[in-house]
């Protein structure tokens, strides 16, 4: 059901927030700790090399005296183009960890197919010194006793940006921990707050009709039959994997895709529930009276974008990023004027809507427990993350162009810590300079983000390009409002599966979720009644859901 591609969403943030700021990378001095264990007491003869300030005491962003070489293994950038003499193995971030750290990245293997190379190696029990792992991989490596436990380690080399993104997504950290031993790193997310979603909808028509913007279920209703009525349109966007409908699901108290907690306390997935039940009814009324395209089971979303670029419909539940995925397209091919606008999910019950949060974390920072110095690694990550503040931009401007030019930063993957507060705390700024008309206190990099969207705002149809940044912090009401208000309220649901997956959803998951897809198809066109809904979840349990709530509730409770 409701899979969000948390890499596509990014990636679309991105093409016009440069993740380029962030917290202080500097991080503060700390002690060396006792220890009895024969890894504490490699860590702390290790740590002698790592470099000490005048009072003996560590300093994390010292060098070493002698060279120390670290190996890893990447994917393949193949779209980075290197300056001449240079290539993935040999490049300027390189060069960097040798002068700054003298410490020598070497490669064992560059791979299209990474997650696939990296399976074989880990199948012949052999990693390098440290790897960008998925869920499933850390947890095989840790069963076969080959990771580092890193958790003395992070106590004194993880700098304060690190050990705070850290903080700020603690269930994430946490999910690198086993037995208490911390095996992985997690590499966090640009912030969970990407993940809200919204009901988009046409303003030139909601203005000419003289609507409000939709304060429950019944006002969107009433919209999207007004617009049936004047424009000769269906009501409201949807398509055949039901996942544009299943973005107005909270507004039934229904979470579809995701597990969550009945009242009792017991795990559900929220496909199941009787709330989603209350939405497939509503939907089925929809359907029947004209409201969802009686085409839809053939459309997928690429199609069913085209009927928005083409006005065939004025009411569309999407993403966040509306204005990178269609937004661009729609205000080049019908104008400023009929462009859509954000609006929270509607409340169908009365109740406050509660948006699906998923984790945001997909891979860790896993070290080889065979690694001769794994507080090197640290050494890697935080740098990583100096580059990205604003220190950085203050003090060594011009490395951190060179660093991040071209996306070169894109080959450090392997040592990547994100800053899940970039999102909120950035776009925040950039809405506050716009409405305020002060964009003194921008970093350089947003206010080239700032910039842009001054631009749409003076004339919107010269630069479609930047309608993305005008949808998310050009005018209040945008996203950023939202969002905003959706945190400072708490107003979301996070889901109870956090990192790591059940074997028989590893396995099967696809498989059920076709299963619940096509039964509650039948329902909202017409072939089956809502009853059908307890018969659609019978064959789900029968055919491993069942035994996907046993795993659940043994991984998670």
């Amino acid at each position: 059901m409701k899979k969000k591609t948390l890499s596509f969403m990014l990636a679309a943030i991105m093409t016009v927030i440069v993740c380029l700021t962030g917290c202080s990378g500097n991080g503060q001095e700390q002690q060396k700790t006792e220890g009895g264990s024969q890894q504490e007491q490699q860590k702390t003869a290790d740590s002698q090399d790592a470099g000490t300030d005048e009072n003996g005491e560590i300093d994390i962003w010292a060098p070493y005296e002698e060279t120390v070489t670290l190996t890893s293994v990447k994917s393949d950038y193949s779209y980075i183009a290197y300056p001449e003499g240079d290539d993935i193995d040999n490049n300027l971030w390189t060069k960097t960890y040798k002068d700054r750290f003298n410490i020598n990245l070497v490669n064992e293997w560059v791979s299209d197919d990474y997650d696939t190379k990296l399976n074989l190696q880990i199948a012949e029990g052999k990693i390098p010194d440290f790897v960008r792992v998925n869920a499933t991989q850390l947890k095989q490596l840790a069963e076969a006793g080959m990771l580092y436990d890193l958790k003395d380690l992070y106590d004194i080399y993880a700098s304060d940006d690190i050990k705070s993104f850290m903080e700020y997504d603690k269930q994430s950290f946490e999910s690198g921990i086993f037995d208490g031993k911390l095996y992985g790193l997690a590499q966090l997310h640009y912030g969970v707050e990407a993940q809200y979603d919204f009901v988009w909808i046409r303003q030139d028509w909601l203005k000419e009709c003289g609507l409000d913007a939709p304060e429950t279920m019944d006002d969107l209703v009433t919209i999207a039959k007004t617009f049936m009525d004047k424009y000769g349109v269906y009501g409201i966007s949807a398509e055949k994997s039901l996942e544009y409908l299943n973005l107005l699901a909270p507004g039934w108290g229904a979470h579809p895709g995701m597990w969550v907690r009945d009242d009792s306390g017991n795990i559900v997935y929220g496909s199941t529930t009787e709330e989603y039940k209350n939405a497939l009814a509503a939907w089925a009324e929809w359907y029947k009276e004209g409201m969802i395209s009686p085409d839809f089971i053939t459309m997928d979303m690429a199609k069913a974008n085209e009927d928005v670029l083409s006005n065939k419909v004025g009411i569309m539940p999407y993403y966040l990023w509306w204005g990178a995925a269609v937004g661009q397209d729609y205000v080049t091919a019908n104008g400023f004027d009929a462009i859509y606008r954000p609006y929270k999910i509607p409340s169908a019950t009365g109740e406050p809507v509660l948006q699906s949060i998923y984790c945001g974390n997909a891979t860790y920072i896993a070290v080889s427990k065979e690694c001769k110095n794994p507080e090197a690694v640290f050494k890697l990550i935080n740098f990583y993350q100096y580059i990205q503040s604003s220190e950085s931009q203050e003090k060594e401007a011009e490395l951190r162009e060179n660093l991040t030019k071209g996306s070169l930063v894109d080959t450090q993957a392997n040592a990547r810590i994100c800053n899940p507060t970039i999102q909120m705390n950035e776009t925040a700024s950039i809405y506050n300079a716009i409405m305020t008309g002060d964009a003194s206190k921008l970093t350089p990099n947003f206010l080239v983000s700032y910039n842009n969207v001054k631009a749409f705002i003076e004339d919107p149809d010269a630069h479609p390009e930047f309608t993305h940044g005008y949808c998310m912090y050009g005018f209040e009401g945008s996203t950023t409002t939202w969002v905003n208000e959706y945190v400072e309220k708490g107003e979301y649901l996070e889901n109870v599966l956090w990192a790591f997956t059940p074997e028989i959803l590893i396995k099967s998951g696809a498989t059920l979720d076709t299963i619940l897809l096509e039964g509650f198809t039948k329902i909202v066109v017409g072939d089956e009644p809502i009853d059908y809904f307890d018969t659609v979840v019978e064959k789900w349990k029968a055919a491993g859901g069942e035994q996907a709530i046993k795993e659940m509730e043994e991984l998670y409770n």
